[in-house]
């Protein structure tokens, strides 16, 4: 047991904090693909109402000549 064994809490221990690591390294992957969909996503809009404002500008300005 580890009450009999130190080492065997230190082992322990030690495995314990390389899953720790892992689980950050999982978490800023998934931060870090989730952020770049999200500017991709925004990337989209801004470019779909900067199209329709042009559209609409277009429009407008061949109305006036």
């Amino acid at each position: 047991t580890l009450d009999n064994d130190p080492s065997q809490m230190f082992e322990w221990l030690n495995h314990l904090q390389e899953e720790l690591m892992d689980a950050v390294l999982y978490l800023q992957k998934a931060k870090e693909t989730y952020t770049d969909q999200l500017q991709d996503d925004l990337t989209a809009q801004l470019k779909a109402y900067n199209d329709e404002a042009g559209d609409n500008l277009n429009a407008k300005y061949e109305e006036t000549i």
